[in-house]
């Protein structure tokens, strides 16, 4: 029989699930940790790119995306996760911009 050969994953990325202060806003049942969709983001696009999130849900990508200088565009067709990822990102945006002034 033939030698079987182990594959090493040498590039694992480490991210806890979501945390307490990432569901402050509300709770969605498949919320991606921030940290993922910031290192996404910024491994495959460039500042002001538009990044668009057709399943929104809590407004995860939407608020990495502006803490990585991306534009943003998401659709949410549940009303409940839309006003909570509004709220996120608008929280977000005013990051930023009291950034610019500290």
């Amino acid at each position: 029989m033939g030698h079987t050969q182990h594959l090493t994953i040498t590039r694992v990325w480490s991210i806890p699930t979501p945390g307490q202060n990432e569901k402050v806003h509300g709770k969605h049942p498949t919320q991606k940790p921030i940290k993922l969709l910031e290192r996404i983001i910024a491994a495959s696009t460039n500042p002001l790119d538009l990044i668009l999130d057709p399943f929104m849900g809590s407004g995860t990508t939407g608020v990495a995306s502006i803490r990585n200088k991306r534009r943003f565009i998401g659709i949410e067709i549940n009303e409940n996760f839309y006003n909570i990822a509004n709220e996120r990102n608008l929280i977000a945006y005013q990051d930023q911009v009291d950034s610019l002034f500290i």
